[in-house]
């Protein structure tokens, strides 16, 4: 058996490598992003875990485009499916998607049309948040209360740039974080691959305010579950924090997951849901690939471990993160493949 794994000079190998290892798994690596990837993809696998990439709105399209060239040998055989990858790193995307399902959210607008935009400013309930489509760490996320600076930052959006809008240190360390990060591709992938720096204009995205109490990351790879609270950093947001905290997950919110993923057949997907003080679940984002700043993803009683369901849900002691979650993946790929 052979596993093809499709992926960007933008994603660390390490832990891949090192899951695969672990599993006596035969593997090789795809970069969509050559010339001759159509060979590559075309080789004998038995199936394929998909690393798409979160930044360079070009290469996410060039990459979703060859992939769905490619969904006749891809279909079946893929984790994460080809439906969540085309969401991913779009809040846009992501908010369509929550719309046409019937999932809950935010409301939110996106605007394309200038004049539909000024119109929405000047009726609409204030405060708004305004997001840009791409991005993370809530670093082009801004509270709005007042509505002339709305209808200045609609302007902008169009016509200059829609994302720098915080002009404080913190945010000023990662927008010079962000402006430089693709540099830093270039080098790690040696002087090759070089991501385009994204000028967001030419639309709005404006997302209605709620209070929120908390903030949960719930991922599920296979039937394994995990969970924590993303707890608020000193500006107030929640993402980009790293600040976590563990315990129990509500079972309810469990619940909610393993029936909107099931209904979707997302077998390898992480969502961040925000809770208001009600009680009331909307989600914010849902990512394929994400972050592991920790080694465990659910800590309870100071034990690692994770989630499943049998009738009702159990806690299971263990390792069941570990290579950034590659392990389970792989194991869910294997299952599915067989």
């Amino acid at each position: 058996m052979k596993i093809g794994i499709i992926i960007t000079p933008e994603r660390k190998r390490e832990k891949i490598d090192q899951a695969c290892s672990e599993m006596g798994i035969n593997y090789e690596y795809i970069n969509l992003l050559e010339d001759d990837w159509e060979i590559a993809i075309k080789q004998n696998y038995d199936g394929y875990i998909i690393f798409p990439p979160a930044i360079s709105e070009k290469w996410r399209r060039i990459f979703l485009k060859r992939l769905l060239i490619s969904r006749d040998i891809l279909n079946g055989k893929t984790i994460p499916d080809l439906t969540s990858i085309m969401i991913y790193e779009s809040k846009i995307s992501m908010h369509d998607f929550y719309k046409y399902n019937n999932l809950p959210h935010i409301p939110s607008k996106t605007f394309f049309n200038y004049k539909e935009a000024k119109n929405f400013a000047s009726s609409c309930t204030l405060p708004v948040i305004i997001k840009s489509d791409s991005g993370s760490g809530a670093l082009s996320v801004k509270i709005i209360r007042n509505r002339f600076h709305l209808k200045t930052i609609i302007t902008r959006a169009f016509f200059i740039n829609y994302k720098y809008l915080k002009f404080n240190s913190k945010f000023l360390i990662k927008k010079i974080k962000n402006f430089l990060y693709p540099y830093k591709i270039f080098k790690d992938s040696s002087n090759q691959f070089l991501p385009s720096i994204e000028n967001n204009k030419g639309y709005i995205h404006i997302q209605e305010y709620i209070k929120i109490k908390y903030e949960w990351r719930i991922i599920r790879i296979g039937e394994s579950y995990f969970g924590h609270k993303k707890l608020e950093d000193d500006g107030g947001f929640h993402s980009g924090s790293l600040n976590k905290g563990w315990g129990e997950v509500n079972k309810d919110l469990l619940d909610m997951v393993k029936e909107w993923t099931e209904r979707h057949h997302f077998e390898s997907i992480c969502l961040d849901i925000f809770e208001d003080k009600h009680g009331n679940y909307y989600i914010n984002e849902i990512q394929v690939m994400f972050g592991t700043s920790t080694k465990e993803q659910l800590i309870i009683d100071g034990a690692g471990g994770r989630y499943i369901y049998k009738n009702e849900w159990i806690f299971e002691k263990g390792n069941f993160a570990k290579n950034g979650c590659n392990n389970l993946r792989l194991n869910t790929l294997l299952q599915k493949i067989r």
